[in-house]
Order: C-alpha cells, then structure tokens, then sequence
C-alpha cells in the first residue's frame, strides 16, 4: 500500500500541468491546494468543510464546518528551496456549562511559534491535540483557577435562583450542587472541569527560493 507521502507526490505529478497554466499559482483539486508550486493537503477534509479566499500571496481558509488545519502536510518539489517556515498559533479554551448555554471562551489566551529553517520535501502542522498536551504541561494551573471561578459563578447564581429552574430543568440545579461540592484539589484533567482548548488561529509563513528569486506565501487559518 502507498503511503502518504507517495499518493501526495503522485497527485503533485498530475498536477503540475495546471500548476504551470495557473497564472495566479492558485490551484485547487480535491484535498490539494497547489500555492506557487507547494502542495497543501488537507487529507481529513472535505471540501464543503472550509472555503479558500486568496489575497495577493496569503491563502486564507476558512471552515465552513469546525474543520481546522489538523494534520495537513506542506510538501515542496524539488524546484523549491524552504529558506525558513514559521508556524504561530494562538490557543484559546472554551468553558462548557448546561445543555442549553453555548460553550464561551475564557479570558484566556497563549501564542506558541515554531521556526524551522532548510525544509526539505515536507512539514505537517500542529495539531489540536499537541497543543492541549502543551497547554496542560505549561498553563494547567491559570487555566483551571479561570474555569473555577467562572464555573462557581454561573451554578451559584442557579442556586440563587433555583425556584426559576425547577419547572423547566431541575437537572440543572443538581449539576450545580455536584459541581460546587467537589474541591478545587479533585479537578485534574481539562475533561473534568468541562473545558476545551482550541486553536483560535494560525498562521504559517513560508520563505523560499524558486527561479533565482526569494519569495513568501502566508497561510491563515480561522477556525470557527
């Protein structure tokens, strides 16, 4: 069975035909972006889950669905020299409440780049699972005191205001008494305090060298 890096080299093949008939650099087939010759595969998507939007050499996507970049690759031929590529994201978390109360960002944010210099052939990106591993290593603690105090906000005012809640959804008050009699000490997990980190952005910035001359491409993600 082919791999990866072998199905994505042959596709690179069948397209270089409208690679080079592309004025603008700009072609799209299937799960491939071809920006300026650099192939974007975005193996787990499918293409009513995002929409592209190019402005003069930045890609810019945006899901349509909770799509995001999640294991993409970047793939160069041969005919590309990566002189560095810089990855920046900005990880965010998502406080879960009662059934019917969307999910709200905490005031919460922390930015993390990654510089790599001399690719050769392939780069795939940050997933949202590494950046939760790296959340809970470096930011475990501000997190959790964020989430407690919103938490024991928003069930203490249900239980001020239980009499409103016992008609519709009483299920909401015994939520609020299990939450408010466990101690701060027996959170341990982001599952357990109902908090979601989740990329808020990316940008991935790509200098190389083709054709005897340098040049860049920015690649934005905006997730939903």
């Amino acid at each position: 069975m082919m791999n990866r890096m072998s199905k994505v080299l042959i596709l690179f093949i069948l397209l270089s035909s409208l690679i080079q008939g592309s004025a603008a650099g700009f072609v799209r087939e299937n799960k491939l972006y071809v920006i300026d010759g650099i192939v974007l595969d975005l193996p787990d998507a499918d293409e009513g889950d995002f929409m592209f939007e190019e402005r003069n050499d930045t890609l810019y996507i945006m899901p349509l669905t909770y799509f995001t970049l999640d294991g993409a690759g970047l793939f160069f031929p041969d005919d590309i020299c990566v002189v560095n590529l810089q990855e920046t994201i900005a990880i965010g978390v998502k406080q879960e409440i009662t059934d019917d109360t969307p999910a709200v960002w905490l005031d919460f944010s922390s930015e993390r780049n990654r510089l790599e210099k001399a690719i050769k052939q392939k780069y795939f990106v940050w997933t949202s699972q590494e950046q939760e591993g790296y959340l809970y290593r470096h930011h475990w603690e501000a997190v959790k005191e964020l989430s407690l105090q919103f938490q024991k906000m928003y069930y203490n005012n249900i239980l001020a205001k239980q009499t409103e809640y016992k008609e519709c959804c009483p299920e909401y008050i015994e939520q609020a008494r299990d939450i408010l009699a466990m101690k701060d000490k027996d959170f341990v997990s982001f599952k357990q305090l109902s908090v979601y980190p989740q990329i808020k952005y990316r940008t991935i910035t790509i200098r190389y060298w083709k054709q005897q001359e340098y040049r860049h491409i920015v690649v934005v993600e905006k997730p939903l």
